[in-house]
């Protein structure tokens, strides 16, 4: 859990190989903020319809379709969703909308809990 919080506050402040620009929004929260994301009913959901579809077991590594594979994967999600531009989804598929993001990122903020 260490290393993963390690690794978004790494990526959070600005490790990505591009510059930020309007386009490249560094909105990982600094804190947990309230009414974080849960597992559950919201990072599970989205990860679901946005990513499964090609992280599904016998596709796409990593897999991405349980707590422990999502969790497992946490650096790399962070890596894909902080880098400018966003690497995953990849294209033709759209971008992650910024409450997506938000979703996602305050997951991680708040240290990726299982609820």
């Amino acid at each position: 859990m260490r290393s993963l919080i390690a690794a978004a506050w790494l990526f959070a402040s600005g490790c990505s190989d591009a510059p930020a620009t309007s386009t490249c929004p560094n909105d990982y929260p600094a804190t947990c903020p309230g009414g974080a994301s849960t597992f559950a009913a919201d990072v599970a959901p989205l990860i679901q319809t946005r990513c499964a579809f090609c992280h599904e077991p016998g596709k796409e590594l990593p897999t991405l379709d349980n707590y422990g594979d999502i969790f497992a994967a946490g650096s790399r999600i962070l890596m894909q969703l902080t880098h400018c531009p966003a690497l995953m989804p990849p294209a033709p598929y759209p971008p992650l909308s910024s409450d997506e993001r938000r979703v996602v990122l305050s997951w991680f903020a708040c240290g990726a809990m299982e609820n």
